[in-house]
């Protein structure tokens, strides 16, 4: 799939589609992120610092851990993980195309680094493993290595059942501080 503006190539996707089930896994060494309780947790804004709006928080609602806050708060840890609740705003159960969003909703692990700003995705590659249970989800943001200019994150989804249901990584370019 390709996707043109003005006579350009501006993205091009390759998709692979299979069937999915509910089961779970056989054999998983990830552990589902540890959050506070969703009350406890920080509800992401609908717009971005600078007033920009975030239509895509009026269609999620993304709670995000306190401790992972650090830019938004002036403290905090600076370990490159973003760790969130999601669920959809209007209550529906999330559904594989869903899941497509809450791989990619969480504010940019970036800024849990002192690295405001905009992150533009170079290669994107997300893995639905099984449908989800209804509920709120789990995210875990992390970021793996910063450097050149790039950075590349891994985001896991755990469902209410704490199976790990999604999946995805992701080469970005960052403007990293002069040394």
């Amino acid at each position: 799939m390709t996707l043109s503006q003005q006579g350009r190539l501006r993205m091009e996707a390759l998709i692979t589609l299979g069937r999915l089930d509910d089961a779970g896994p056989w054999w998983s060494r990830a552990a589902p992120v540890e959050l506070p309780p969703e009350p406890e947790c920080l509800l992401a804004p609908p717009e971005a610092p600078g007033g920009i709006a975030v239509p895509l928080m009026g269609v999620l609602e993304v709670r995000i851990h306190p401790g992972h806050l650090g830019f938004g708060l002036g403290d905090g840890r600076r370990d490159g993980v973003i760790g969130s609740w999601q669920r959809l705003a209007d209550g529906s159960d999330w559904d594989p195309v869903s899941l497509l969003v809450a791989l990619y909703a969480v504010p940019p692990v970036t800024y849990n680094l002192d690295l405001p700003g905009w992150m533009p995705t170079i290669q994107l590659s997300a893995y639905i493993r099984r449908l989800p249970a209804p509920g709120p989800l789990r995210v875990r943001l992390a970021a793996t290595d910063v450097g050149g200019d790039r950075i590349d994150q891994s985001a896991q989804v755990w469902d209410a059942k704490d199976r790990l249901i999604a999946q995805s990584t992701q080469l970005a370019a960052v403007r990293v501080p002069a040394a």
